[in-house]
């Protein structure tokens, strides 16, 4: 009966611990398209249309943490929503600018956005991830992480060069995070959270979030920032307006006779 009253009381210290810890950590982000088998880009293209995605996804985010909030956002000065170049292509990133707010205690996720000009405000549920700890270990800095992951959808639109037609294509890909039990939090870049340790990096396919620096407890508070402001709308309800929108956009281009490519990298 002691035994299981110590352990307990330490596991509700830890818990404890976890909900109190305050920092920031920064983050990078890197990514690359795989266009190999591609008859309708030439190699120029192909070159391009990398160059475009690695500038357009080479930025730095901020991840404050307060307890069970935490805050993710943008703290680059060069805004790179959208990169359009004489290739004939349009690199379209989702999110670049947004703010994310996650609070694990009461599940609640809020995001803002904007789609073409119009302001938007997601206001859902945190969804759950489905994570499965491996085991495998790796060191990040001063710090030894664990890897977890679970398989999700990607999305993206191709377009028919020759009859302009566009198609969504489906494909599953394998999440890989690196989470460190010495800080006990279960917060994450981006969308991501849900382990028992801060995440620190996290390939999503061709694209990686990876930590470079953590101030843990700082004497300054940390204030982790809230989204308000713009329309009220569910992440279902934001995914289908987006899609309608970029079909759109899609459209136009073709009724203009030009031969266009949009890639969509997020959201």
């Amino acid at each position: 009966m002691n035994t299981i009253i110590k352990l307990s009381i330490m596991l509700c210290t830890l818990t404890f611990q976890g909900l109190a810890q305050s920092g920031i950590a920064t983050y990078k982000t890197a990514a690359t398209v795989n266009f190999e088998g591609d008859s309708t880009l030439s190699h120029g293209q192909q070159a391009s249309m990398q160059m475009q995605l690695r500038r357009a996804l080479q930025r730095e985010y901020e991840l404050k943490f307060n307890g069970a909030e935490s805050s993710y956002k943008q703290i680059e000065s060069l805004d790179k929503k959208a990169v359009a170049q004489e290739s004939g292509v349009m690199v379209k990133v989702a999110g670049g600018s947004s703010l994310t707010y996650k609070d694990t205690k009461n599940k609640k996720y809020l995001q803002t956005a904007d789609l073409f000009g119009k302001s938007f405000l997601i206001d859902d549920e945190l969804e759950p991830l489905g994570w499965e700890i491996t085991g495998e270990k790796k060191q990040i800095g001063k710090y030894e992480c664990q890897q977890a992951k679970y398989s999700t959808e990607s999305r993206m639109m191709q377009v028919d060069s020759e009859t302009g037609e566009s198609e969504e294509v489906v494909s599953q890909i394998d999440v890989i995070a690196w989470f460190t039990m010495d800080i006990p939090i279960n917060q994450g870049p981006d969308d991501f959270w849900g382990l028992p340790g801060l995440i620190l990096e996290v390939n999503n396919g061709n694209a990686t979030i990876i930590c470079s620096k953590v101030t843990l407890n700082p004497q300054e508070a940390v204030v982790v920032e809230k989204p308000k402001g713009g329309k009220s709308i569910t992440r279902d309800e934001f995914n289908v307006l987006q899609e309608e929108k970029l079909q759109e956009m899609m459209q136009q281009y073709n009724g203009n006779g030009e031969e266009r490519r949009v890639i969509r990298v997020g959201g």
